[in-house]
């Protein structure tokens, strides 16, 4: 009351496990209305200190505007501070880690979805399920997540169990919030002989390369406007079916899709392409592993090279030289190194790597670039053995499209299928 301030430097804590809390504990509860609007409510003295009438409550919350505040801070350097300390004189104030976090207000359907399988957990986390579910009810930059246990892992890690996150911005979690994440929201509630470990996610970049052809008859839309309808609905595709955890590129379901952009649409011819991106370091000889986990094109020995290729980067030739190379498989399972001369392939080293044509691991070995020609990263392209690609434990497979050669479509007549222009080549 306004008269007795007993108890008023007593902190209350947001109770979240009833094991903990006794007719003693400073809780409390919150909990939605049907309005929207939050309701704080305290123990009854059996489960929780029961307050009484008259008692002044002080209650402190942050209020934020979704995820606008996420990234605040990411400009930060030594020689512009993103923030200043007011009043402060010569204090100087360090960004450690971006804001992030920050989301909508989550909506009836994923709390129906969640709901559920929260109260099964009774915050543990026992099965994979169970970090599943608790690390999304209590982390909010979680986009998707996928957990395995360390005998599915390749190779297996027993007593291990392995979280991956693909968060609401950017692409990887901060080791500060991996950390953040072990030991706020897993730690205490597993089974403390099983070893957490939060890896980041793997992406499998698609490219489509797509022949469309239609019976002009029986449709007013124009070749430019099928094309124009066909790139959106690849889009489309990209977002609704991929770009998550455990989702897998299904052609069939795709080219279903394709077919459906417009009733004229007879057939579609779509070559798929797999992309892996990484960012070598310059002037110093290292070995990479490239993983597609998904088999690479190769019906045989000494099949065509070029299942297995390169965008373009700067390299030093034992003769000193600086040239624009690329990367290519012979057909054997070894990678070289080419220029062109010409506009002809000279090849200048032989050995420069292997690839695993069953597994799809592609590794450099003694790789030393001089410079990456466009940005940092270097892009690995593979042709897939198989029409579906497979999404695995940290795998996600997606569409760019900010990159202009993610989608490639050519609209054809159905006069022009049967003279065979237009057909996509076979690999």
């Amino acid at each position: 009351s306004t008269s007795n301030t007993t108890g008023h430097l007593n902190k209350w804590e947001l109770a979240d496990n009833i094991l903990d809390i006794t007719n003693e504990s400073y809780s409390y509860w919150l909990q939605e209305t049907t309005n929207g609007d939050y309701q704080l409510y305290f123990g009854d003295g059996i489960l929780g200190r029961k307050v009484s009438d008259g008692n002044l409550v002080m209650i402190e919350y942050f209020e934020t505007n979704g995820p606008a505040a996420n990234s605040a801070g990411s400009n930060d350097t030594e020689i512009t501070r993103a923030f200043k300390m007011a009043g402060s004189g010569g204090a100087i104030v360090t960004v450690k880690q971006e804001a992030v976090g920050g989301n909508v207000r989550e909506d009836s359907e994923s709390i129906r979805f969640y709901a559920p399988k929260a109260y099964q957990t009774q915050k543990r986390s026992v099965t994979v399920a169970d970090y599943s579910t608790n690390i999304t009810k209590d982390y909010s930059n979680v986009e998707s997540i996928y957990v395995w246990g360390g005998e599915d892992n390749d190779p297996p890690q027993y007593g291990k169990v392995f979280i991956t996150i693909k968060p609401t911005t950017g692409k990887n979690l901060s080791e500060e919030e991996k950390n953040s994440i072990i030991t706020t929201h897993i730690k205490g509630k597993n089974v403390v002989s099983i070893i957490p470990e939060i890896v980041d996610p793997e992406y499998i970049y698609i490219l489509i390369d797509t022949d469309i052809y239609y019976d002009p008859s029986m449709t007013e839309y124009s070749s430019d406007e099928i094309k124009a309808l066909t790139h959106v609905q690849i889009v489309d595709y990209g977002v609704s079916d991929l770009e998550k955890f455990n989702r897998s590129f299904l052609y069939s379901e795709f080219t279903t899709k394709l077919n459906r952009v417009a009733k004229s649409i007879t057939n579609n011819r779509s070559i798929i392409t797999m992309q892996k991106r990484f960012e070598p370091l310059t002037d110093v000889s290292a070995t990479y592993d490239i993983a597609f986990k998904n088999k690479i094109n190769h019906p045989h020995d000494g099949h065509k090279a070029g299942m297995v290729y390169s965008t373009g980067f700067l390299y030093k030739k034992d003769t000193e030289e600086i040239v624009t190379a690329y990367i290519e498989d012979d057909g054997n399972g070894i990678l070289q190194l080419f220029e062109y001369v010409n506009n002809i392939k000279n090849i200048f080293n032989t050995s420069i790597g292997t690839v695993d044509y069953t597994s799809g691991l592609v590794t450099l070995t003694k790789f030393s670039p001089v410079e990456v020609s466009d940005g940092s990263e270097i892009y690995i392209n593979a042709v897939p053995q198989e029409l579906d690609i497979i999404s695995k434990n940290n795998n996600i497979i997606l569409i760019d499209t900010a990159d202009k050669n993610s989608i490639k479509v050519r609209v054809y007549t159905d006069e022009q299928l049967r003279t065979g222009i237009g057909s996509n080549p076979s690999y």
